[in-house]
């Protein structure tokens, strides 16, 4: 077997020697790219972060302003109320009649509003069926009408949409042993 020369043995150690060092400066490449994403991802997650936290106070300001001013709207539309009563009270009249208009007007203006804002009354009629999600007992009476029913309205009930503001206040038939 012939012996390796010197030259060859040279030449494959500088071909070694280049690979060795193309292995590095591919490694070398890898490893800043993978660097400059790092930086990139880490910018883009600051970011996002600074994003979020700006977005957080914004709800939190947009809350508390909602809350502030959530019944400026209700209130705008009784303003009108308080100056037909304040109107109604600095006439010098003993006319009962003008007095009792200017009411029912006032309570009609009323009715309005509570519509426009969505203020729903709850007023069950005589011999409408007790419900306990809408009515409250206030007295039972026993007689010889059905159980369970509403005999007579103490106080009107409210709801807002789908949520009970107050319940009505209703007189309500039981049995004659009290059940």
């Amino acid at each position: 077997m012939p012996e390796p020369n010197l030259q060859d043995q040279e030449k494959e150690t500088r071909a070694t020697n280049q690979d060795q060092r193309t292995a590095t400066s591919d490694i070398e490449q890898g490893l800043a790219q993978a660097e400059a994403r790092t930086v990139a991802m880490r910018e883009a997650l600051l970011n996002m972060q600074t994003e979020i936290a700006r977005l957080q106070r914004r709800a939190l300001q947009d809350l508390a302003h909602a809350d502030r001013f959530a019944i400026e709207d209700f209130a705008k539309a009784l303003l009108p109320f308080k100056d037909n009563l304040e109107t109604a009270l600095a006439i010098d009249t003993s006319a009962l009649a003008s007095l009792k208009e200017g009411v029912e007007m006032t309570l009609k203006q009323l009715h309005a509003a509570f519509e426009r804002h969505g203020l729903l009354e709850i007023s069950p009629a005589s011999g409408d069926r007790f419900d306990p999600l809408e009515h409250q007992a206030t007295v039972a009476i026993t007689g010889d009408r059905t159980e369970h029913t509403i005999v007579g309205v103490q106080q009107t009930g409210y709801r807002i949409g789908d949520r009970l503001l107050r319940p009505a206040q209703v007189v309500v038939a039981q049995s004659q042993d009290g059940h």
